[in-house]
């Protein structure tokens, strides 16, 4: 399910980058390319790729914590404490692009 939805969001961030190119002029609409959600302990590392520099907002969804941090093509943040089930971590860029990835329970 997750694997999918990733490649959905990959194919309408696409859609949307090449709309917003096709109108000629002003700045680029960055969009989240990676999202990589590891668990170690009871924190999960969150390693994140852009396409161009812009603010990212990770979510968890187990704990419903928030980290949000500039990302200049790639950047990690750290969910601390999120508890010991598998859980999915949400990442939104400023213009509204997100990509999700899972992470397995303790």
């Amino acid at each position: 399910g997750p694997q999918v939805g990733n490649v959905f969001s990959r194919v309408v961030d696409g859609l949307s980058v090449s709309s917003s190119s096709g109108g000629g002029g002003g700045g680029s609409t960055a969009t989240v390319t990676s999202v990589g959600a590891l668990r170690g302990g009871n924190d999960i590392g969150v390693n994140i790729t852009v396409s161009a520099s812009t603010n990212v907002t990770a979510t968890d969804s187990q704990s419903g914590q928030s980290v949000s941090t500039n990302c200049n093509t790639s950047c990690s943040v750290t969910l601390t404490a999120v508890g010991p089930n598998a859980g999915t971590v949400t990442v939104t860029a400023d213009g509204g692009s997100s990509m999700s990835d899972s992470y397995p329970a303790q």
